[in-house]
């Protein structure tokens, strides 16, 4: 039985995709920083943001999927 978010994750999907926290950190152009990673910041082009999730402002904390070995992150939520 999975223990946290990022177990259930990779017990449904395998170990191919990750869970991981992100600020956001500029608007124009949009990027995202790995809260424990100071040198991955992601943007636009390897971000998919569902519509649901509306606007950012700088500072917001997201939580993000790891997919295809860190080429694609998808933005689940607001943290």
């Amino acid at each position: 039985m999975a223990n946290s978010i990022r177990e259930m994750i990779q017990g449904l999907t395998g170990d191919g995709i990750d869970l991981i926290q992100g600020s956001v950190v500029s608007l124009s152009p949009f990027r995202i920083q790995a809260v424990n990673d100071n040198k991955l910041i992601i943007s636009t082009v390897s971000l998919v943001i569902p519509s649901r999730l509306g606007t950012f402002e700088l500072g917001d904390r997201v939580h993000l999927l790891v997919l295809n070995k860190g080429k694609k992150f998808y933005v689940l939520d607001r943290a």
